[in-house]
């Protein structure tokens, strides 16, 4: 599974991280929120339950410069992803992303108000709770 994500749409690292847990662990007890792995990917990233939404606000377009490439699978595969990266793309593996005053307007929380510490853990929580209300309150 590959993905292409927007970096100015993750927190931190460790945002990212946890949503690639959360997509993984939905897949394989099937509990997707979207049909695709991917898809699933981008709404955690961008706490929504709208997959246009995601597509818009964490997928990446022809304006991107920068991307990230998150890539899930065995070890054979990871493998060739590398090697494709690595002989076609200017790329680097130093990866630094802060956009905690960006994402507080966007997603409207006082990250000032919190331990930077836990920010990643109030994140979850609110993507959990908006994905859990779409499934509870069917339209």
């Amino acid at each position: 599974m590959i993905q292409f994500v927007n970096p100015d749409s993750i927190l931190n690292l460790k945002h990212l991280l946890f949503a690639i847990k959360q997509s993984f662990y939905a897949k394989n007890n099937q509990l997707l929120a979207a049909r695709d792995f991917e898809v699933d990917l981008l709404m955690r990233i961008s706490i929504t339950d709208q997959i246009q939404e995601a597509l818009k606000f964490s997928g990446i377009t022809p304006k991107n410069q920068f991307y990230i490439l998150v890539a899930v699978g065995n070890k054979s595969n990871l493998k060739l992803i590398e090697k494709w990266v690595i002989d076609n793309h200017d790329y680097s593996s130093d990866i630094i992303i802060d956009n905690y005053k960006n994402l507080s307007k966007i997603h409207k929380i006082n990250f000032k108000k919190l331990n930077k510490l836990n920010i990643e853990l109030d994140l979850l929580s609110y993507s959990a709770v908006k994905l859990t209300s779409k499934f509870s309150n069917p339209s």
